[in-house]
C-alpha cells in the first residue's frame, strides 16, 4: 500500500524529509521572499561551518562576504521576481577563518499562498578548486621550466661557444707567425685571448649558479656580513677588466657597513652588476660602488658613466628579468643571464634590485638587502 508523496502506508513525509535533509552531503537551504532563512540542511551548517539557530531567520547575506553582498541581494530579488539564476562558483570563508570553494544552483518555489520562495543547493568543491590549482601551477612549472631548457641550451649552443672562436683565432695567428711575432704583438693577442677567455668563464660560471638554483641544489645561507671587504674584493677580481678600458673604479663604503645575506651569492650579483657596468662604460669613465643604509634596508649601488637607456627600458627589465643580450662599448658580447641569475638570487636573500639610468648620462643599479637587525640570527 501506497501513502500520500509516494511512501508506503505509515511513513510520515516530515520525518522522511528530515531523514534526507540530514543525510544529503550538499547543503539544502530555503530563503523565503525577504532574503531570510527559513531552513537550513545539516550539510548546508557543515559547509559554512554554523549552527541552524546561528541563521534561521536572519537575511542570508550573514555568510556572504561583505564585498558582495549588495550583488546577492539583488541576484536574489531579481531571482524572486522571476528572473534565472546561472549556477556559479565562489570562495566564502567560514566563522573558524578556514576558506571554501562552494558551487551554488537555484530553484524558486511558490507556497500555498502562492508566495515564493528560494531552495538554493550549496556543494563543497574546496578538494577539486585546490587540484585544479595544484594542476595550473604544475603546468606553469613545467612550461617555465621548458623556456628555460631552451634558453640554456641557445647560449650552450652559441653564446658559449662564441668566446673559443677569438681564443682559437688567436693561437692559430700565434702559431703561424712563430719566432716573426714580436713582443707587443704577443701581448696584444695574450690580452685578447685572456678577455675571450674571462667572459667564456663569467659565462660559464652564470650557467652553473642559474641551474643549481633551478635545480634547487643552492641554497642561501644568510648571515650578517660586513661589506666592505665583500665589494673591495669584487672590485679588484674585476681590475683587470678596467685598466683595460681605461675606466676608474671607486669603492666608497664605510666600514661599519653590514647587511643579512649570503656572501657567495651577493659576490656572484655584485660581479654581474659591475661586469654590465664596465661592458656600458666607455674608455675613460668611472665605476663607483658606494653602500649605504636608509634604516628599513640596506643599499649596494653599481653607478657608472656608461651610455644609460631609458628609465622605462630599465624598469621592465629589472621587473620581468627580461633577458636582453646588447654589445658593450668596446663590441663586449652578452646574453642578459647575469640579470636574471642576480634577481633569482636576491629573491632567495629577500632582496631585491631598483635602478635610474639617463640616456648618456650612466646608470645606476641598487642592490636592496635586508639590514642585520631584522631578523634573527648569527
Amino acid at each position: 500500500m501506497k501513502g500520500p508523496f509516494g511512501l508506503a502506508e505509515g511513513w510520515d513525509p516530515a520525518n522522511v524529509l528530515t531523514a534526507i535533509n540530514e543525510a544529503l552531503l550538499t547543503g539544502v537551504c530555503i530563503t523565503d521572499r525577504t532574503g531570510c532563512f527559513v531552513s537550513v540542511s545539516k550539510g548546508w551548517c557543515d559547509i559554512y561551518g554554523v549552527e541552524p539557530d546561528d541563521v534561521l531567520g536572519r537575511h542570508f547575506t550573514l555568510v556572504v562576504p561583505e564585498p558582495y553582498r549588495e550583488t546577492a541581494t539583488r541576484m536574489h530579488d531579481d531571482f524572486i521576481e522571476g528572473g534565472v539564476e546561472i549556477p556559479a562558483e565562489w570562495q566564502v570563508r567560514r566563522p573558524d577563518g578556514r576558506p571554501v570553494w562552494i558551487r551554488v544552483g537555484a530553484a524558486r518555489f511558490h507556497d500555498r499562498d502562492g508566495a515564493p520562495f528560494k531552495v538554493t543547493t550549496v556543494e563543497d568543491i574546496t578538494a577539486r578548486k585546490v587540484a585544479e590549482q595544484a594542476l595550473a601551477d604544475s603546468h606553469a612549472r613545467l612550461e617555465k621550466l621548458n623556456r628555460d631548457k631552451d634558453r640554456l641550451f641557445s647560449i650552450i649552443g652559441h653564446d658559449l661557444r662564441g668566446p673559443f672562436n677569438p681564443i682559437l683565432g688567436y693561437v692559430d695567428l700565434m702559431e703561424t707567425l712563430g719566432e716573426s711575432l714580436t713582443v707587443p704583438q704577443a701581448l696584444d693577442y695574450a690580452g685578447r685571448i685572456q678577455e675571450a677567455a674571462g667572459h667564456a668563464l663569467a659565462l660559464l660560471d652564470n650557467l652553473l649558479e642559474w641551474s643549481r638554483l633551478h635545480v634547487d641544489a643552492r641554497t642561501a645561507n644568510p648571515k650578517v656580513q660586513p661589506l666592505q671587504p665583500l665589494v673591495t674584493d669584487v672590485a679588484r677580481t674585476m681590475g683587470s677588466v678596467a685598466d683595460r678600458k681605461g675606466i676608474r673604479v671607486a669603492v666608497d663604503i664605510a666600514p661599519s657597513l653590514s647587511a643579512r645575506t649570503d656572501a657567495n651569492m651577493l659576490t656572484t650579483v655584485l660581479r654581474n652588476l659591475m661586469s654590465n657596468a664596465l661592458k656600458f662604460t666607455p674608455e675613460g669613465g668611472s665605476i663607483t660602488l658606494r653602500g649605504g643604509t636608509d634604516g628599513a634596508s640596506v643599499g649596494l649601488h653599481v653607478i657608472d658613466t656608461g651610455v644609460g637607456m631609458a628609465q622605462e627600458s630599465l624598469d621592465r627589465i629589472l621587473a620581468t628579468g627580461e633577458a636582453v643580450s646588447t654589445p658593450g662599448t668596446s663590441n663586449e658580447p652578452g646574453t642578459g643571464l647575469g640579470l636574471r641569475v642576480c634577481r633569482e638570487m636576491l629573491d632567495r636573500l629577500g632582496g631585491r634590485l631598483t635602478g635610474r639610468s639617463v640616456p648618456g648620462e650612466g646608470t645606476t643599479i641598487t642592490v636592496r638587502l635586508p639590514h642585520p637587525d631584522d631578523a634573527p640570527g648569527p
